[in-house]
């Protein structure tokens, strides 16, 4: 199906970045890789797409001073995208620069203080940096906003815990996709590679992907 829609509609920067991410989450991190490149240079839309694809890509193979720098020139060119700036911050820590995610993480909470992620970031600062009681304060709003997420609640009881807990009660960086929302749009499935579904919807999917070509 993947194939016969990239032959089918082979101007469709929407289907190749629909495919990238497919192949993506298939296990077939160069091949998507090669198409996030090939449309890091189109159009505006499918360039910040493509580029956050590769983000992900760098993720899943580990390559993360490539993740990073991704991150900063998106970050830089898009100031105001308080997402990217928290993929940005998350990106950093992973790198274990945890001062500069910190800051960056500081600016989102400049405009929003009840940011999960930003909150998150800046406890994971204080955290590694032994600032137990501070960093309870921001991740105790963390788990406010982010009541789902474990690695907030794992992280929060090492901190309330004062650096004590055992070892495996410590978050680490959450490593889940730093790019999108879970959604279950017919385009999100197919990020998903979530074959089944489209397959059996697949007249009406091919509908909407040519009304997006």
């Amino acid at each position: 199906l993947l194939t016969a829609l990239k032959a089918e509609y082979p101007e469709s920067e929407t289907i190749q970045l629909d495919l990238g991410a497919a192949l993506l989450s298939a296990g077939k991190a160069e091949d998507a890789e090669a198409i996030f490149q090939s449309l890091s240079d189109g159009s505006p839309t499918a360039a910040v797409a493509a580029r956050m694809g590769l983000i992900d890509v760098y993720r899943v193979q580990g390559r993360i001073e490539e993740l990073v720098t991704q991150f900063a020139k998106l970050a830089e060119e898009r100031p105001e995208d308080a997402g990217i700036k928290l993929g940005y911050g998350r990106s950093l820590l992973l790198a274990d620069r945890h001062e500069e995610a910190e800051a960056v993480a500081r600016e989102v909470l400049e405009a929003d203080p009840e940011s999960g992620w930003a909150n998150y970031i800046v406890g994971y600062s204080k955290t590694h940096a032994g600032a137990f009681d501070e960093a309870k304060a921001f991740l105790e709003q963390a788990a406010r906003s982010l009541p789902e997420e474990a690695d907030v609640k794992a992280l929060l009881e090492y901190a309330a815990s004062g650096g004590t807990a055992t070892p495996d009660k410590q978050a680490s960086v959450a490593t889940g996709s730093m790019t999108a929302e879970k959604s279950n749009t017919w385009r999100d499935l197919w990020k998903q590679a979530a074959l089944n579904t489209l397959l059996a919807n697949r007249d009406l999917y091919i509908a909407e992907s040519g009304d997006a070509a």
